[in-house]
């Protein structure tokens, strides 16, 4: 499956991979453009980088911002978390 995903990723260009993955929201920087290997997802990204993008998938193609959650409340405004 590895070598099927890089043969595409040298087909269409890892550029053209990367600039997908910049207009999902991921910082484009942190993507090595000489690096077919980043098609495999070798490139350190952070877990609040990786939610947003994934954010386009479940979202009609929209990036929706991606938040923590500081706190839970119940009904009446008592704190349970």
């Amino acid at each position: 499956r590895n070598l099927m995903t890089i043969r595409l990723a040298r087909d269409i260009g890892i550029n053209n991979v990367i600039d997908r993955a910049a207009s999902y929201g991921l910082n484009a920087d942190d993507l090595n453009r000489n690096d077919l290997s980043t098609s495999l997802g070798t490139a350190s990204l952070s877990l609040i980088s990786m939610t947003s993008a994934y954010s386009v998938f479940a979202n009609n193609g929209k990036r929706a911002k991606p938040y923590y959650l500081e706190g839970i409340q119940d009904v009446t405004g008592k704190q349970i978390y």
